[in-house]
């Protein structure tokens, strides 16, 4: 990026049409319209938008973006001394924001506590807005006694998991594999960073 500099230009400012002075006003040449232009849609790209000649808003989503991924931010923090399975699914963390080019990286330990049953556990990613589930973080079979860990980390975007932009929230997702009630213990944590997986 540089300042205008044609020698209509005073000081790297724009001059004005003024003819009652003889003044013509600063001349703009292509080398300083490229530079802007090109500022901008590197900014665009850079946050992972395809340039689109009908959108007026995507220098505003893509500063929204690097906003949102400049730092890692928890995004779950949630754990349980004792809930009980069941064919449901409990919501377990504060939304939080899904933009192309971050990466997720997600912790969990999970223990059936009872002596009866087992389950398969899983975290699952939905949008806050649509209530779609877009990607399974784990599915974890449990037994009674055993602690079961998982992590996975995934780039999302271009090279990776296919997830819109948008708000999002983790669920836990239980279904029993033996008698009712078991129950189990839970912790999961996360982050959404920017860079690569």
């Amino acid at each position: 990026m540089h300042k205008i500099d044609t020698p209509s230009a005073d000081e790297g400012q724009f001059v004005d049409k003024d003819s009652s002075l003889g003044i013509d006003g600063t001349v703009v040449d292509a080398s300083w319209l490229n530079a802007v232009q090109n500022e901008i849609c590197n900014m665009i790209e850079g946050a992972g938008i395809t340039l689109n000649k009908q959108s007026v808003v995507q220098l505003r989503d893509a500063v929204e973006s690097f906003i949102h991924s400049k730092s890692l931010k928890t995004v779950v923090h949630a754990s349980s001394v004792v809930e009980s399975i069941s064919t449901t699914v409990k919501r377990v963390s504060e939304s939080f924001r899904i933009t192309q080019g971050c990466t997720l990286d997600f912790t969990s330990s999970y223990k059936i506590v009872s002596s009866d049953g087992s389950g398969a556990l899983s975290l699952q990613l939905v949008n806050a807005t649509s209530g779609v589930q877009y990607y399974l973080l784990g599915s974890v079979l449990c037994s009674a006694g055993a602690v079961e860990n998982y992590r996975v980390v995934v780039k999302v975007g271009t090279g990776g998991t296919s997830i819109p932009n948008g708000d999002y929230y983790v669920t836990l997702n239980a279904i029993s594999n033996g008698t009712f009630p078991s129950n189990f213990m839970f912790r999961c944590e996360g982050v959404v960073s920017r860079g690569q997986a």
